[in-house]
């Protein structure tokens, strides 16, 4: 191998860790190089040739003078590679896109390269942006497009890879698609003709191959279009101060560099946004600035990326501040030609009630901090676009004085509102521009001064007098903020009504006439006059609203004479604020009606009519129900006769299917009847309909069945059900009683079946529901148990609930120290239940030397109760007490005793 290739692969070596931060590198021979390829699943050949086609041959390239642009593709082959190499190692090796840095030597040098993948979706959490222009990616502006289908615009540059789509139409119809070959050219017209597109736009090859075609094809203007259906995958790479990963990236040809700034998050807190540097593959650098695509967005389509083309964001350079009266106040990147001017625009302006005399600027110069106070319009005067300095503050202030000079109207005036004081005005210029109208009060006018120190006074003015002489001393000079309460002439006069109510067509209040000419009769008349059911009655409520507690009235009794006659006494006048009222006839009618209850299908009350029989009081009830019992029907009446005592009187009638009464001594079979009387339908003695018990779960045949017998027991019912099925569990039955919403009832199955004498075998009721279930092989066991520390959580529900298989002949506290783990500390042994299938409850009871725990069935469920605090803090005393004093101390009189003992039998 010569020496170059030692030198080239050595460069390859280098380029490898350009992102690992102050690595140490010891230049590799050629075999530890080769060795390291072998490690990364790379062949020399591989790359060798892999360079080659890329145009850099290692036969004859001069390692010292390696461009930056050969060093990248280098480096883009390289991290290729070990992707493609990556792929095939073992599921134990790591994949990781982005390897961690690390200070390595060159055993490990190629472990450190960058591999070589599609662009990123980045999730970082953001600082909130704080100069003007980072919202458009750390608020998402540029990346909720991201992901769009992306399509090539007319300045896009086509080349090697991306597919066109030539479409023809009109009287010649072409659709075919062409790739870009690896030399920049497609074949069109059946492959006779190459034609050159590499490196120009959609627009400029649009033109170039509609001229070729148009000399085989015929077809008019607006019948030709080119597309680029799908773009080559190109490699570029991003550099300087972004938020994402630096490095090499694979793209879509359809992508700018505004897209790719996006897919990295932009520019990180020091990153430039005005001065992106495009360093372009054929040479050429354009500057990306971020504002000007915030004012105009279509100019992306400038800078659309080719292969190894590289994107370096420096640092800002010009970061100035501007708060207060401005529509945007922020931070923002300036240029160094740009200045205060510019500023202002960026920051949308000036608001409404900025200061403009006054912009201070607050700078640091020679080490010192200075400021620097602006006025606007003298500098748009002078046409000076002040230069702003990295780090200045600017700050408008606001306008927070009112204005004052000005006098307020108010009142009964044409146009009330605030207006201009000019100086010299006085009180009749302002009175012909408010304009006076009819209602205006010509009199008295008060006008409201405010004093310098805040304080108010009370002028009293006369404006006729100003109306009349605009040389009156009435005519005073205005002040700023005088208020001036043009008063309406309504204001002195009280507004009076009369209402009118009753059996009158049109009901309401109605103006008072000042000339006192309304009298009972026109008041009639302006309500409409009077309804049908007008008595001959009218009130006259005599009101004063200031003296609610006087009240006076009038009462006419011929109001329909007085109608046809008003020039009677009676007719009187009416005052401001009378109320008249028509009497109606129906309120001086009691409300008569009949009662009708029992067995028919609308009981209530009904309206008394004239007339009325019985049948039509049964028709308005709907009828019999089926349960009535028509021989048997009672009405009973109020007797009343003038001024005595009044006493019940009861009939009993017999009425037939037509409601046509039977009973002898009624008319043509109707009886009539009177106000008040009261229809009672007795129902069929012992009328009832039929009553059900139902069977669910495991009996042969479930279903309801009918009670047709006093007295019928739970083992009658079973019996007429076939019986249990093998699956049953008898001693979980269950009797659901309704009646009296008694609820669950706790039944012995099995003690029912073999004995019916059973306390147990109940009379069923209507609506009892009897459920015999399945066989349950499961014991449950809940509560105060140490269950979590022999089960997994998963095993386990809430208030440790568990479910175990039955043994045959165990208590509870088996089940629990076998498959529970015991009690738990805070465990009460005396709250031991257990409730069997058919809800009995069993508590532990006592023994000879320990308590007796409840025998457990199929399908009970165990609950172990907690101590109640007093216990717990009972039982945290008892394990503080020195039991080696209480044993030693017991010990002690033990022995004492024992000595006693033995000097008595000795005297003995």
């Amino acid at each position: 191998m010569s020496g170059i290739k030692v030198y080239i692969l050595t460069a390859i070596a280098f380029l490898m860790i350009m992102n690992v931060n102050a690595q140490n590198y010891n230049q590799l021979s050629k075999e530890e190089l080769i060795k390291e390829l072998d490690n990364r699943n790379l062949d020399y050949e591989e790359v060798s040739a892999a360079l080659s086609q890329n145009g850099i041959d290692l036969e004859t390239i001069d390692p010292n003078s390696l461009t930056t642009q050969q060093r990248i593709i280098i480096q883009n082959v390289i991290a290729d590679l070990t992707s493609k190499g990556k792929s095939k190692l073992p599921k134990s090796a790591s994949t990781s896109s982005y390897p961690e840095k690390q200070q390595i030597g060159k055993a490990t040098i190629l472990d450190s390269i960058p591999t070589q993948v599609s662009l990123p979706n980045v999730q970082v959490e953001l600082k909130k942006y704080e100069i003007w222009g980072q919202e458009l990616f750390r608020e998402n502006g540029l990346l909720r497009n991201r992901d769009a289908q992306l399509r090539a615009s007319e300045s896009y540059i086509i080349g090697p890879g991306d597919e066109l789509i030539i479409s023809i139409w009109g009287r010649s119809q072409v659709d075919k698609s062409h790739v870009v070959d690896d030399n920049g050219y497609i074949k069109v017209l059946n492959n006779r003709v190459r034609v050159y597109l590499k490196g120009i736009s959609v627009k400029q090859a649009r033109k170039k191959l509609e001229t070729i075609l148009s000399k085989e094809y015929n077809f008019s203007q607006g019948e030709f279009e080119i597309a680029v259906n799908d773009s080559r995958t190109i490699r570029i790479s991003i550099y300087g101060e972004i938020i994402g990963k630096p490095g090499g990236y694979s793209i879509s040809g359809f992508e700018n560099a505004f897209n790719v700034l996006a897919r990295v998050e932009g520019p990180n807190d020091f990153g430039s946004l005005r001065n992106i540097q495009l360093q372009k593959s054929n040479g050429i650098t354009k500057t990306l600035d971020i504002y000007k695509f915030m004012v105009n967005p279509s100019i992306q389509s400038n800078f659309y990326l080719e292969e190894n083309d590289i994107i370096l964001v420096p640092i800002q350079d010009n970061i100035v501040q501007i708060n207060g009266a401005v529509k945007r106040p922020l931070k923002y990147e300036l240029l160094e030609s740009e200045g205060l001017n510019d500023l202002i625009k960026f920051a949308g302006g000036f608001k409404e009630n900025a200061y403009k005399q006054k912009i201070q600027v607050t700078r640091f110069v020679n080490d010192k901090q200075t400021v620097v106070d602006l006025n606007w319009n003298e500098l748009q005067s002078k046409r000076i676009n002040f230069k702003l300095l990295d780090g200045d503050y600017i700050f408008i202030e606001n306008i927070e004085k009112e204005a004052k000079n000005y006098v307020s109207v108010i009142g009964e005036v044409d146009k009330p509102a605030n207006y201009e004081r000019i100086e010299g005005m006085r009180l009749r210029d302002l009175v012909e521009k408010v304009g006076l109208n009819e209602k205006t009060s010509r009199g008295i006018l008060y006008l409201t001064r405010t004093n310098a120190d805040g304080t108010q006074e009370l002028l009293k003015l006369n404006l006729q007098d100003v109306l009349e002489n605009a040389a009156s001393s009435q005519n005073i000079i205005l002040q700023d903020l005088d208020l001036l309460d043009f008063w309406s002439q309504e204001r002195f006069a009280d507004e009076a009504i009369i209402s009118i109510f009753g059996a009158v067509r049109e009901q309401g209040d109605y103006p008072y006439d000042q000339a006192g000419s309304i009298r009972v009769v026109d008041a009639i008349t302006i309500a409409g006059g009077l309804r049908r059911d007008a008595s001959n009655y009218v009130t006259i409520h005599k009101n004063d609203p200031l003296n609610q507690k006087r009240k006076y009235y009038k009462t006419i009794d011929n109001i329909q004479e007085l109608i046809n006659n008003p020039d009677q006494e009676n007719n009187f006048v009416l005052n401001p604020f009378d109320s008249l009222v028509v009497e109606s006839l129906d309120e001086f009618e009691e409300e008569l009606y009949v009662r009708i209850e029992g067995a028919v299908n609308n009981p209530g009350k009904f309206q008394y009519g004239e007339d009325m029989t019985i049948k039509d009081l049964l028709i308005l009830a709907k009828g019999f129900q089926r349960a009535a019992s028509t021989n048997n029907i009672e009405v009973s009446r109020v007797v009343k006769k003038q001024n005595e005592p009044t006493f019940i009187r009861v009939a009993l009638l017999e009425i037939d299917e037509d409601f046509n009464v039977l009973t002898t001594g009624v008319a043509n079979g109707e009886y009539r009847l009177e106000p008040f009387d009261n229809i009672a339908v007795r129902y069929i003695k012992d009328y009832e309909l039929q009553k059900r018990v139902f069977l669910t779960g495991e009996v042969e045949v479930p279903g309801p069945y009918a009670i047709y017998k006093d007295n019928l027991k739970i083992s009658s019912v079973i019996e007429r059900a076939g019986g249990l099925t093998l699956e049953a569990y008898s001693a979980g039955a269950t009797l659901i009683r309704k009646d009296q919403n008694i609820g669950k009832v706790v039944i012995k199955l099995e003690e029912i079946l073999s004995d019916k004498n059973s306390e147990f075998n109940f009379n069923v009721k209507n609506g009892d529901v009897i459920d015999i279930p399945t066989v349950n092989e499961f014991v449950t066991i809940n509560g105060a148990t140490r269950v979590e520390e022999v089960l997994g959580q998963g095993a386990i529900s809430s208030n440790n609930e568990i479910k175990v298989p039955y043994q045959s002949g165990k208590d509870a506290m088996f089940y629990i120290n076998e498959h529970a783990g015991g009690l738990a500390e805070d465990a009460d042994k005396s709250k031991i239940f257990v409730k069997h299938a058919n809800g009995e409850i069993k508590k532990p009871g006592p023994g000879f030397f320990k308590k007796r725990y409840p025998l457990v069935l199929q399908g009970s469920t165990i609950t172990v109760g907690y101590k109640s605090s007093d216990e717990l803090t009972k039982a945290e005393n008892e394990e503080k007490t020195d039991w080696t004093k209480v044993l030693g101390d017991s010990v002690g009189q033990a022995m004492s005793i024992l000595t006693l003992i033995l000097l008595i039998q000795r005297l003995e």
